[in-house]
């Protein structure tokens, strides 16, 4: 058996999988275009529509922000089709974009499956640490994404600032954080500025990215983290948005309409990103969920979040643009075979369609509202399996 150990920073590809004809793609993309600009996006900030109006989009009668045909074609055109993802090591940088493929760490989970006791606690700030630290050390993880919340802070600005530093003392990977207070924004910089060691270094070289969820499904957008995301994009930071629509219950129950919503809300974050910054980092962040239709349960681990995950990535192929999107939610409580398959099969067909970031993919459990170390670790070996995968079979005269 060959060993998978030295492919964690190898730079391996995905996209032979691809379960949208190209036909299929053409037609989610032009209806997308119909939504945008007949539809729109509500619920506006003053911020948006300073650089949308002048730009050609209207408001409808309804007060709805719609965007010009032309307009997305010519951002599309000019967008950012590569970029680099700055590791706190130099050591850890990622190059995103095309069909390289990264498995990243998300979730913020309110959970941890505590080890000791085998039961679910309240996930805390050490928790947090330790977690950053595990996956610090785990060869087939790339980067480290905010994994719980630490229910344990007493406020936002604590939470905000005290989540920053444990993920920065944990790991010397890429990271991220999501905050939801735009004026806690400034201060996260001038923080990272701090331990880089003077202003303006952080944006020089950004090795966080900054988060949130801008649009809420179906197509409205949320204030707090969409002030955030204007913040990122006035200072050319990368936006790494989670665009989650659920089908069935934010989304159309059939998976070509919730791809199709899903798509045309993941654009509008590319739309005001490049808006205001012309050819600014963004991760097209299209998370496209699905519910179980007896209960209206989010369902992470079923057969038709892979294949719309999939088919997510291939849109994002589509559009050359750098992809972002969650694999590996089982819905399993324990660590057991249901959690093993459901994990195996969403993340594999993420990896082999080329998802760029597949986030999610270590250590989550029971629906993403909780996060397990033994997880982790278990995981980081299936994604070792998964790169081997996507390695090939080598055909030379030699072998």
């Amino acid at each position: 058996m060959e060993s998978v150990l030295g492919y964690a920073r190898t730079c391996l590809v995905g996209g032979t999988y691809r379960p949208l004809s190209d036909h299929d793609m053409e037609r989610i993309h032009a209806t997308a275009l119909d939504v945008l600009e007949k539809l729109g996006v509500c619920e506006l900030i003053p911020e948006i529509l300073d650089v949308a109006l002048p730009r050609g989009c209207r408001l409808s009668d309804k007060g709805r922000l719609c965007f010009p045909r032309s307009l997305v074609e010519d951002i599309l055109a000019g967008a950012c089709r590569r970029y680099t993802a700055y590791g706190v090591d130099p050591e850890h940088d990622l190059e995103v974009g095309g069909e390289r493929v990264h498995f990243a760490t998300a979730g913020e989970a309110i959970k941890v499956l505590d080890f000791e006791t085998g039961e679910y606690r309240p996930s805390t700030l050490l928790d947090l640490y330790d977690f950053a630290r595990l996956a610090d050390r785990l060869e087939h993880v790339h980067c480290f994404g905010q994994t719980i919340v630490a229910t344990d802070m007493p406020n936002r600005l604590t939470s905000d600032f005290n989540v920053a530093y444990a993920c920065l003392a944990g790991t010397r990977k890429s990271f991220g954080v999501s905050i939801e207070n735009v004026e806690h924004h400034a201060k996260l910089i001038q923080f990272f500025d701090a331990f880089l060691g003077g202003e303006g270094r952080f944006v020089a070289r950004p090795f966080c990215v900054i988060g949130g969820c801008p649009i809420v499904s179906p197509l409205r957008f949320g204030k707090e983290n969409a002030e955030v995301m204007v913040a990122n994009a006035r200072l050319g930071l990368c936006i790494d948005p989670a665009i989650a629509a659920q089908a069935g219950a934010t989304a159309p129950a059939a998976l070509a309409g919730t791809l199709v919503q899903t798509v045309a809300e993941t654009l509008v974050t590319l739309i005001v990103g490049n808006l205001i910054w012309p050819g600014l980092p963004v991760s097209f962040g299209i998370w496209p969920f699905v519910s179980d239709l007896r209960t209206g349960s989010f369902t992470g681990g079923g057969g038709e979040e892979a294949l719309l995950t999939a088919a997510a990535v291939q849109m994002c192929r589509f559009y050359d643009l750098p992809s972002s999107v969650g694999a590996g939610m089982t819905d399993a409580k324990a660590i057991d075979a249901q959690a093993g398959y459901e994990k195996g099969v969403t993340v594999t067909l993420a990896a082999v369609a080329g998802g760029n970031y597949i986030s999610e993919c270590c250590g989550m459990m029971a629906s993403l509202i909780g996060c397990s170390v033994e997880a982790m670790v278990i995981d980081n070996d299936m994604l070792g399996n998964i790169q081997r995968v996507l390695k090939g079979v080598e055909i030379t005269d030699e072998t």
